[in-house]
């Protein structure tokens, strides 16, 4: 069985599917066999995450469900006139379970996101035996966020592996406000910080950049 890494975010558009992209990439790198599910996807015609992930990072992409609408998925799918079958996401993370060292599952916005009426996306995984892999916004707003984010993971009993904080716009490497975020949660959340996704101008860059963000995962994995 894969070990699987739970994606989740503080909010929606935080960036989930970038880190996902380099995290993918940075196992490939270091010879582990890495797969990609996405559980829902919600907004345009295909699964956008799913094309960015593979195409950055080669790995191999799988799309539990895909709704036109950009919403939450309960609603996604209401709007489409279908609803969520959640033994079909049981044979997504099932079938991709057996063939990969590493899975990184997706989520759709945070972890308490209704996957149906009746089911929040952080009960679902809950079941499943994940690690959880926290993307935060580095600037103003992110400790409450993120705060929120670990005690709904904790209360389910999902462990959690890390925070990644992901820079929304260009902050200096001394900020007073980002490194007291940093600090503050790392206080305060008693899980692993693992490091500051800055801005960057190309996908190269951002490999290179995210190198020593993807060490300290493998390390925690590892651990």
């Amino acid at each position: 069985m894969a070990q699987k890494i739970f994606i989740t975010g503080t909010d929606t558009d935080v960036g989930k599917t970038v880190v996902s992209s380099l995290l993918a990439d940075y196992l490939l790198v270091q010879g582990l066999h890495c797969g990609y599910l996405k559980l829902v996807s919600c907004g345009g015609t295909a699964c956008e995450d799913c094309c960015e992930v593979h195409i950055q990072s080669g790995v191999v992409v799988k799309n539990g469900y895909h709704f036109s609408l950009p919403a939450s998925p309960h609603l996604a799918a209401e709007q489409d006139g279908r609803l969520i079958d959640v033994s079909m996401l049981d044979q997504s993370l099932a079938g991709m379970d057996s063939q990969y060292e590493v899975l990184l599952v997706e989520g759709a916005g945070g972890v308490v996101v209704p996957l149906t009426r009746s089911l929040l996306l952080g009960d679902y995984i809950a079941n499943h035996g994940m690690l959880a892999l926290v993307v935060a916004r580095s600037g103003l707003g992110t400790i409450n966020h993120t705060l929120l984010t670990l005690e709904a993971l904790k209360s389910r009993g999902i462990p959690v592996l890390g925070i990644i904080f992901n820079d929304e716009q260009r902050y200096s490497d001394d900020d007073l406000l980002v490194a007291d975020n940093v600090r503050t949660l790392a206080e305060f959340g008693e899980v692993p910080v693992l490091g500051r996704l800055p801005r960057f101008d190309s996908w190269y860059q951002a490999k290179l950049l995210f190198v020593k963000l993807g060490a300290g995962v493998v390390k925690v994995l590892n651990g």
